[in-house]
């Protein structure tokens, strides 16, 4: 029980140069046995160099080897021991492990199958060689050997654990599932078993399960930021989102640099709408990175919400340096630029969208709906023509084509193209008025009567389209069916029968 003393006259025995073996041999022992493994390592080659034919010497300097990480040497020392001491099979298993450390499947494999030949029942081989096969990603031979594992020892936490991971790993959720159960029901606080089943449960959809678990995972480990973290996932994927808020901000505490717990924070808030203080995560989240591309696109979804379209655009602006081929965010700033009217902008953005997704036809009419704001009527003409070789019944596009045509006088286009918004909408009173406005102007009266009275079927108080049918009955006219739609217009809004009595000066009638 006094290994420094022993050692101490042991050492004055090897200065005095008798029975080095077996003083070598003792000293290594004492090494071993105190795991001084880098000392019991000399010694058993100091007892090498006097005795080279002893195994087991060789034998132990390979464990000391294994124990220190010096897996090459090791891998050296059991080889040697398998040549000069072919009984002394328990070599075999320490090679295959070194092996295996070394990342070596195939000779790992090779030395466990050679030790499993004398020993069939030896779980460790039978154990070992189902985990070579498991890191080197061959996992129907994997599967296979945990299960003769199990067959030797049925209720092996690792075994249970490892071939339920496997199944994991191919996404086999059904069978990793019954191993776990397995393993729960043979150690029921096992942290593996409960992780394993909560993951598995997570991704069949299982959310309740998954989240029962997970709640025992927490319980097992309160400092497990993993187990939190997937504790709030679940919750929210339950719609229990103030807990997944809980969840997330244990997550946090425990990570404080983690990024993840904010966002999901941020989102599990945004939806009991709690803006304000999903703004404050998002930001948050962004003093940790700046460059998280999810913290920045949600913020700039909320700034949009909130008709903040400066901020919003910062942010995505932002995230496109971090994400460029984030086509959907560029989509949205060239929106955001848009809705500021800050046309000059928007429009090399929405052209650059168009340049990654030649076919997007909204990107198309939006673009097309800024060019005639900026007065550019041959390019919004460009990109509304184009809308509509991509959605031929767009309404939008159609009505933007339309204004095309009419700021540039092109009445005849203006009016098929409105023919063709009647057909496509033809309760919307709008279009339909100005459809008739177009009939007016190229003198067919009765078609804008038409037009007019079904407007006014679906606006009653239309008090435009009253006079403007005025007018056109007066064409045709009936001058009594003209005072009685005059009469309900200036009865509607007064103030247009000034205008009336200025434009219907003898000649042709105007119209308003």
């Amino acid at each position: 029980g006094k290994p420094e003393e022993a050692l101490g006259y042991l050492e004055k025995a090897r200065k005095g140069g008798e029975n080095l073996a077996e003083i070598y041999s003792a000293m290594a022992q004492i090494y071993l046995e105190g795991r001084h493994y880098s000392e019991a390592a000399k010694a058993y080659r100091d007892l090498l160099a006097v005795d080279p034919d002893n195994a087991a010497a060789e034998f132990n300097l390979a464990l000391c080897y294994e124990a220190l990480g010096s897996y090459p040497e090791a891998c050296a020392a059991f080889q040697a021991v398998i040549r000069n001491a072919p009984d002394l099979i328990d070599a075999y298993l320490g090679l295959a492990t070194a092996y295996t450390k070394r990342g070596e499947f195939a000779q790992a494999q090779a030395a466990y199958q050679a030790y499993l030949k004398t020993h069939p029942d030896s779980f460790p081989a039978q154990f070992g060689l189902g985990v070579s096969f498991h890191l080197a990603k061959q996992h129907d031979k994997a599967i296979e050997a945990y299960k003769k594992a199990l067959h030797l020892e049925t209720n092996s936490e690792e075994a249970l654990a490892n071939l339920a991971a496997v199944y994991t790993e191919i996404q086999d959720f059904k069978s990793a599932l019954s191993f776990y159960d397995r393993l729960v029901t043979a150690k029921p606080d096992s942290w593996t078993a409960h992780e394993g089943l909560a993951y598995a449960g997570f991704r069949m959809e299982r959310y309740q399960e998954a989240c029962g678990h997970y709640e025992a995972v927490v319980k097992l480990n309160p400092q497990s930021f993993e187990g939190w973290y997937n504790l709030g996932a679940t919750r929210q994927k339950l719609g229990r989102l103030q807990d997944a808020a809980s969840a997330y901000r244990e997550a946090g505490r425990l990570k404080p640099d983690a990024v993840e717990p904010h966002i999901n924070l941020a989102i599990a808030l945004e939806q009991t709408d709690s803006e304000t203080d999903a703004v404050a995560e998002y930001q948050y989240a962004l003093r940790l990175d700046p460059r998280s591309v999810t913290a920045l696109y949600n913020l700039a979804l909320i700034c949009e919400k909130r008709s903040r379209e400066a901020e919003a655009a910062d942010c995505y602006q932002r995230l496109l340096g971090e994400k460029p081929d984030f086509l959907d965010a560029r989509f949205r700033l060239a929106l955001v630029l848009h809705k500021a009217n800050d046309w000059q902008r928007a429009a090399p953005v929405y052209e650059q969208c168009l340049k990654e997704k030649p076919d997007w036809a909204e990107a198309w009419l939006n673009l097309g709906i800024v060019y005639l704001k900026m007065e550019k009527r041959a390019e919004a003409q460009r990109a509304f023509s184009r809308c509509l070789e991509l959605t031929p019944d767009d309404p939008e596009a159609l009505l933007g084509l339309a204004t095309v045509h009419v700021q540039a006088q092109n009445l005849d286009e203006a009016r098929k193209l409105y023919r063709r918004l009647v057909e496509l909408k033809p309760n919307h009173p709008e279009i339909l008025f100005n459809a008739g406005l177009l009939e007016q102007r190229a003198n067919n009266h009765r078609s804008a009567v038409q037009l007019y009275t079904q407007a006014i079927s679906h606006k009653t108080e239309f008090a435009e389209a009253y006079l403007n049918l005025a007018i056109a009955q007066q064409g045709l006219g009936d001058e009594a069916e003209a005072s009685k739609a005059f009469e309900k217009a200036i009865r509607l809004k007064p103030e247009l029968a000034r205008g009336y009595f200025a434009l219907v000066t003898p000649g042709s009638p105007s119209v308003q």
